[in-house]
């Protein structure tokens, strides 16, 4: 939470008015009222550099104490309940009034527990973690960890034996009893452990599944969960790839997150739903079947979101949007609404509350951990349509830095036990790498007041008809489905529709064609319907569809058979759907044509007609008429459209930027003599700069190419465009960085690049800076000469400064460069991966290098204590969160060029908008000092070496069977071709820059750690 203290620094008097104002016209008014001036985390502060903050914030209700959200709909603001503090084992815990917690089972019993789940006799399983941070195929070696069987042999609530069940397991993330036996997730398997002696020790230990992938975070599997069908279901995380035999025979092979169930016997396996996600964990299963799960990274991180929970639907894609859900089929543009959002809070333990313990209110609530977020939720599902509306509630909340929960479920008494793994786990962590495997764990048990001893077991709830019907795929459940089709409950006509997709009789085609139609249909239930029609597969019914006086049931046709092979050759239908007078089937049209790039030839004449008509479209529709063009760019004849329009100047801007947007290795010939053309007819500067991005977002590695530069500076009346003399640096900046590497830079040229190189220098002509010298080649003596320049060189500068000396380096030109290395304020600034390209291709001074590694390594060891020695320097200042906020946006800190704060800010890095709700003051400082330290999930670098030996250093963007994009820093992306990649390994690089700490002053940092740790 934002403290009124915090309120009043952050907004000037007049702020505060306006904002006021603003509430009180609209429906926020209530809560700001409510809870006192007091903000939420649900603020996405947008902050702009100067002046009052009024004009850059936003205030949502996402993930606050008290919030309502949904798929659909919205339900009734939730009040916040009144609370209650307990100071127990080292944490002040606030649990709703009429609740009391306790040790279930303390830290010398079960110091470091991940998950738990009861046997039919009340005996607690838990996952206990060795507190081993290694590899995870080191892990997968050694098997560190174990699994103990806690018992209350007393009754008194407290567990007081443990004996160890399984003495050694890879890191286990999931635990299900069922039948006699302990299943447990230890990727890359899903392991069974039975005790048939009955001595407490499991001897019997089988391969229930194996998904035979195991990546860098051990994210690949969690799991099992038992669901009331009978079938067990877990989760697929990460993106490797795993391939399956499904039951119909056919082969699926897949790198995206999935929930997958089977058989109790291993067999029958199919996935449920299809995700984009890094992490999907737990799964629960409402009375009526319906399954919700826990995950990170369903968005790309934006404005504080980024984790939560789903209502998993059958057949749905859900995010993030990126390669690996491509390769599936869609049923709509957009992807499948999400139930709630928790921002950055790695969402894990689920629970379905069965009990009447806790009152009637909390019966079928959801319980879920929030491991960055140190609390447990509670959420409040209500039946909306087809899918639910969500409440959601803080419940249990710990002050402890070091609290971490990591599953929660129900005792045979209806109490909640809580499982705190502890500080222990640091893998894929994004907090300080200095582990804690001594801060252990607990297990706590939580009790509403006054509840009574004694609770009967919960009765089985019968699986609902139709959803029977699906599972098993009943023919004879025909009629009955399709008569549910017309139900005025929306949730049973899903269920209908999914149960006639599984059974996948054609005769059922017309009536879901016809069911589409109805408006008052929601999103899952269109997908339904949709995905029922892509399950029967059949093209010709399907087709009738397209005939439909329904722009609904025209739109679900044209999608389902750009699936099928037997008709998405086929462009007719979605060419004629392009100028349809309904938006969302032209948006779908768009969307299928988009995914076949050949389709081009077909488009050629569309495209013209809009340059030829330009001045008729709005802001918005020339920038999708340019999204759209820039996905069939490759195709020779849209190219040849863009060169006509490029070489008048009346349409050359929009032509322009879908040239620099292309992301082409080679400038197109038709494009080359399009841009000397445009030349003689550039009247203003902003034309002239626009097509030399052309010219530098292409390598012009060709002689043809370095010919058009040339010819293109030649046409270009400067004169005209500069009358008072040479252009500015800025502009001379972008030439050099857009010329073609054969052009060498002069002596005047270096000595400008290295002027504006300079820490001091403006952003922007500082980037060009660098490009400029990574453009081309230099001499010897120009190298040594920019070597000497880097210690007054901005740390976001330096990889792209010291990728220039890896081309052709010589002894001599090394040796400078490592004499200025050795300087301490440079040697903060790299690593021995940042060097290693450069000093292996100079045999000679091995020994030097070797030498220059081993200061490196004493720096890295005295981390620790530097950082100890800066935070204590730094909490000795005054701190201001607007200065901070200040220095965030400056040049000389360039944050915002990389993360987003609310709606401002880049997108390379993390998403800031939250991070002070989880991360302390040590782990901001570590994370600006030392960047290199952890890596957040998804923002992980690797390091691609190409077949020609060039060494790429970033973050994969995209990542398909033919290219990967990586983003290099702030402003520089690279496309590498599959074909072109030697090898692909993790980085230990961030390509967020080190050296911040030197880069500015000691104000400027405590001032910046201010405004982060407000940024909540």
């Amino acid at each position: 939470m934002l403290s009124y203290t915090h309120w009043r620094i952050l907004f000037t008097p007049a702020d505060r008015s306006q904002l006021a104002a603003l509430l009180r016209r609209t429906s926020m008014l209530h809560a700001w009222l409510r809870w006192r001036l007091s903000l939420g985390s649900g603020i996405f502060l947008a902050l702009l550099g100067g002046g009052g903050l009024l004009s850059s914030v936003l205030v949502g209700a996402a993930g606050g104490t008290a919030t309502s959200s949904a798929s659909e709909g919205k339900a009734s603001p939730a009040v916040p309940p009144a609370t209650r503090q307990f100071r127990l084992n080292g944490h002040t815990f606030t649990l709703p009034d009429g609740f009391v917690i306790e040790v279930a089972a303390a830290s010398d019993l079960a110091p470091r527990p991940i998950t738990a789940a009861f046997d039919d006799q009340g005996r607690l399983y838990v996952a206990d973690s060795s507190g081993s941070n290694e590899n995870v195929q080191i892990q997968l070696q050694k098997k560190p960890h174990r699994i103990l069987r806690l018992e209350d042999t007393n009754g008194d609530g407290v567990f007081d034996k443990a004996n160890v069940f399984v003495k050694n397991i890879m890191f286990p993330e999931g635990t299900m009893w069922y039948k006699g036996s302990l299943y447990v997730a230890a990727p890359p398997q899903i392991l069974k452990f039975t005790d048939t002696d009955g001595d407490g020790q499991a001897d019997r230990e089988e391969v229930w599944f194996d998904g035979k992938t195991l990546t860098g975070c051990a994210n690949d599997l969690h799991g099992p969960y038992l669901g009331p069908d009978g079938y067990i279901y877990w989760c697929k995380g990460a993106f490797a790839r795993q391939e399956y035999t499904l039951p119909s025979g056919r082969k699926f092979v897949t790198r995206a997150a999935h929930i997958f169930r089977a058989t109790p016997d291993g067999k029958q396996i199919e996935p449920v739903i299809t995700g984009g996600m890094d992490n999907p964990v737990d799964v629960v299963f409402m009375p009526n079947g319906e399954m919700i799960f826990s995950t990170t990274f369903f968005q790309h991180p934006a404005y504080g979101k980024r984790d939560g929970l789903i209502h998993a639907i059958y057949g749905g894609i859900y995010g993030k949007d990126h390669d690996p859900i491509y390769e599936h089929p869609w049923t709509s543009p957009q992807l499948m609404p999400v139930l709630t959002h928790m921002g950055p809070a790695a969402p894990c333990g689920l629970h379905r509350y069965t009990s009447d313990q806790f009152g009637p209110e909390y019966r079928h609530n959801l319980f879920c951990c929030q491991f960055n977020l140190r609390k447990v939720s509670r959420h409040v599902l209500t039946p909306h349509g087809s899918t639910y509306t969500c409440q959601d509630f803080d419940f249990l909340v710990s002050d402890n830095i070091d609290f971490h929960p990591t599953d929660v479920l129900e005792d045979r008494d209806g109490s909640l036990l809580v499982v705190d793994t502890g500080g222990w786990y640091k893998i894929c962590c994004p907090t300080s790498q200095f582990m804690k495997p001594d801060v252990t764990g607990a297990i706590y048990r939580i009790k509403r007041v006054g509840a009574h001893q004694q609770r009967q077991a919960p009765l089985p709830e019968p699986l609902p008809r139709l959803k029977r019907i699906a599972l098993e795929r009943d023919a004879s459940g025909l009629k009955e489905a399709l008569a549910a089709l017309r139900d005025a409950d929306l949730m049973k006509r899903r269920w209908a529709a999914e149960a006639l997709g599984r059974i996948g009789d054609p005769q059922a085609v017309p009536a879901l064609l016809e069911a589409l139609a109805d408006p008052a249909n929601d999103r899952p239930l269109d997908h339904a319907l949709t995905y029922a029609l892509l399950e029967i597969g059949d093209a010709s019914a399907t087709a009738a569809g397209l005939r439909h006086s329904s722009p609904r049931v025209r739109r679900a046709a044209l999608t389902v058979l750009s699936y099928l092979p037997a008709a998405r050759s086929d462009p007719q239908p979605v060419l004629a759907a392009l100028n349809d007078p309904d938006a969302d089937l032209r948006a779908t049209a768009w969307w299928i044509a988009g995914r076949n790039p050949p389709w081009g030839e077909h488009l050629a004449g569309y495209f013209r007609n809009q340059f030829r008509h330009l001045e008729r479209l709005d802001a918005a529709q020339r920038q999708e008429l340019v999204d759209r063009l820039t996905r069939f760019v490759t195709h020779p004849l849209i190219q040849q459209v863009v060169a006509e329009a490029a070489a008048q100047e009346k349409t050359a801007p929009l032509a322009l930027t879908v040239m620099a947007h292309s992301r082409l290795k080679t400038l197109p010939e038709s494009w080359q003599k399009a841009l000397i053309a445009l030349a003689p007819q550039i009247t203003q500067r902003s034309l002239y700069e626009a097509a030399l991005a052309v010219f530098r977002a292409v390598p012009l590695n060709s002689p043809a190419e370095a010919r058009s530069f040339a010819a293109f500076q030649a046409a270009l009346p400067l004169a005209r465009l500069w009358p008072e003399g040479t252009p500015p640096a800025e502009v001379r900046l972008l030439i050099l960085a857009s010329r073609p590497p054969s052009h060498t830079l002069s002596e005047s040229d270096l000595a400008l690049t290295l002027e504006y190189l300079h820490r001091q220098a403006d952003t922007s002509p500082r980037a060009l800076a660098a490009a400029a010298l990574a453009r081309g080649p230099l001499s010897a003596d120009q190298l040594r000469r920019l070597a000497r320049t880097l210690p007054h060189v901005h740390p976001l500068e330096i990889p792209k400064v010291l990728d220039v000396f890896s081309k052709t380096p010589s002894p001599e030109v090394v040796r400078t460069l490592l004499e200025t290395l050795e300087q301490p304020e440079c040697r903060s600034l790299v690593r021995r991966e940042m060097l290693q390209p450069i000093l292996d291709k100079v045999p000679a001074l091995r020994a030097e290098a070797e030498r220059f590694y081993a200061l490196l390594e004493q720096d890295r060891a005295a981390e620790k204590a530097r950082l100890d020695q800066l935070l204590a320097e730094l909490q000795k200042l005054p701190a201001d969160v607007r200065r901070g906020q200040r220095v965030f946006h400056s040049a000389k800190a360039n944050c915002a060029a990389c993360h987003k704060v609310g709606y401002v800010g880049g997108i390379v890095g993390p998403d800031l908008t939250r991070i002070g709700s989880i991360r302390g003051e040590r782990d901001l400082l570590e994370a600006i000092v030392f960047p290199s330290a952890s890596f957040v999930r998804s923002y992980e670098p690797v390091r691609v070496i190409t077949a020609d030996e060039r060494v790429l250093n970033g973050i994969i963007t995209r990542d398909n069977p033919e290219e990967i994009v990586l983003v290099l820093d702030a402003d520089k992306q690279e496309r590498v071709a599959r074909r072109d990649i030697a090898s692909i390994t993790p980085s230990t690089v961030s390509i967020m820059p080190a050296g911040l700490d030197q880069q500015l002053t000691r104000q400027e940092l405590a001032d910046l750690l201010a405004f982060l740790k407000a940024c909540r």
